[in-house]
């Protein structure tokens, strides 16, 4: 055979499929840490962003709203 016995192309394609399966499972892992962080960091983010209870029951009010009914 011209690339070696077919025991040994067999052994070959079966690592090729392990280190494929290495790569894409690091893969995986990066995806999942990257949404992780970007989900924690976001919550973080807009958590700072929301006024206090406080500030929003002392707020003034610009002008009411009547509503006439017919």
């Amino acid at each position: 055979m011209a690339f070696g016995s077919w025991r040994a192309r067999r052994e070959q394609g079966k690592l090729g499929r392990i280190k494929f399966l290495g790569r894409l499972s690091d893969g995986m892992l990066f995806l999942v840490v990257g949404f992780l962080v970007l989900l924690f960091g976001s919550i973080i983010y807009f958590a700072t962003q929301v006024p206090s209870p406080q500030d929003l029951t002392n707020r003034a009010t610009a002008a009411s709203t009547k509503i006439y009914d017919r």
